[in-house]
């Protein structure tokens, strides 16, 4: 299976009620060109291009990976990842699979 390592870093700033700020860094380091994850779908969104599908996903505190489908310029957000559940990227030629790291500290 092709893969090809993109690193794509959003920093979002996060004010919770108890006025406490939550930086999270977010970064894209697993993505596979022509597969799709299946399984853990949280929501659906329409995106015209990858880097809104990964601003998407960052924005979605459950959010560990996405798929990008290109021809139709849908952007499908998991709860989960590749490596939690082996065996669950299927191949589809119009789409990216986009799995992040995330981590988050108080500021």
């Amino acid at each position: 299976m092709p893969s090809r390592t993109v690193t794509i870093i959003i920093y979002l700033v996060l004010v919770q009620p108890s006025d406490a700020v939550i930086q999270r860094s977010v970064s894209f380091e697993d993505t596979v060109k022509g597969y799709r994850f299946e399984g853990s779908v949280i929501a659906t969104e329409n995106s015209h291009t990858i880097g809104k599908c990964v601003q998407m996903c960052a924005n979605y505190p459950e959010c560990v990976s996405a798929n990008f489908f290109d021809l139709m310029r849908k952007c499908e957000l998991s709860s989960s990842d590749r490596w939690e559940h082996k065996g669950s990227l299927v191949k589809r030629e119009d789409s990216f699979y986009l799995g992040m790291k995330k981590s988050a500290q108080k500021m």
